[in-house]
């Protein structure tokens, strides 16, 4: 997963800390988008696909 954000935002100058943040929160909702990319991350870490405790 860290590859896939290193691919959106090599070589690239930000002007402050505001521009970086807003790339990066863009970067991040495209991951969660990608179930396949998260789902390929925990296969290969070895986790088991469990789903997440609801917090309502």
């Amino acid at each position: 997963m860290v590859t896939h954000e290193e691919r959106g935002l090599a070589n690239r100058g930000f002007r402050g800390l505001g521009e970086l943040e807003k790339a990066m929160r863009s970067h991040l909702r495209s991951v969660q988008k990608r179930t396949d990319l998260l789902r390929g991350f925990i296969d290969s870490v070895g986790l088991e696909p469990s789903p997440f405790p609801s917090t309502a």
